[in-house]
């Protein structure tokens, strides 16, 4: 009896609920994580637990513990794997986002900047792999759901600390006007 297919066919009922469950509250930061986690393990899922995980840091509902959950997906040995010459171009992506994450090699940004867009030029990418890597990108520029992030201050965008011991998002009221009282004539009082 083989193990793996097993583990595989676990992994992918724990996807569906999950899945389930994000259709049903798509702002629940602590789904996008578990979804994260079982995709950071699987080969050539990179991109989608670094889709997960960002999600999880800049949804409603943010999962605090996403922070340290990425790390892995980060690490130097793990970002010199996806350098090589020959990596596609979702790795590429995932390499320049763990450099953005992580701070670190960012002088060799540029270089594999141009990596990626050579790659991709050459394969293309399919539509979903298109929407994560977009999806990936706004949550970089909301500097991966970092409370002191600059859109984040200037904005007011995200959640703020109330100190009543949770999270509190800032939104913003539609001014409506109140219509102006009409008597039996139609003139406004």
């Amino acid at each position: 009896m083989d193990i793996e297919p097993e583990k595989e066919r676990r992994r992918s009922i724990a996807k569906e609920w999950y899945a389930q469950g994000l259709a049903d509250t798509p702002g629940a930061g602590k789904l996008h994580y578990h979804l994260g986690l079982l995709s950071r393990e699987v080969d050539n899922e990179e991109l989608h637990a670094l889709y997960h995980f960002v999600k999880s840091m800049t949804t409603l509902h943010m999962f605090s513990g996403s922070r340290e959950s990425i790390l892995p997906i980060c690490s130097s040995t793990a970002q010199s794997q996806r350098s090589q010459a020959d990596a596609c171009a979702p790795e590429f992506f995932v390499l320049l986002h763990g450099m953005l994450f992580t701070n670190i090699q960012l002088d060799d940004f540029l270089p594999t900047l141009a990596h990626f867009l050579e790659r991709i030029k050459i394969e293309g990418a399919e539509e979903r792999e298109w929407i994560m890597m977009a999806v990936v990108n706004i949550g970089a520029m909301f500097e991966y759901g970092r409370p002191s992030g600059v859109l984040c201050k200037i904005g007011g965008i995200g959640a703020r600390d109330t100190g009543a011991g949770g999270p509190a998002v800032k939104v913003a009221k539609k001014y409506q006007p109140t219509p102006a009282f009409h008597d039996k004539d139609g003139e406004e009082k």
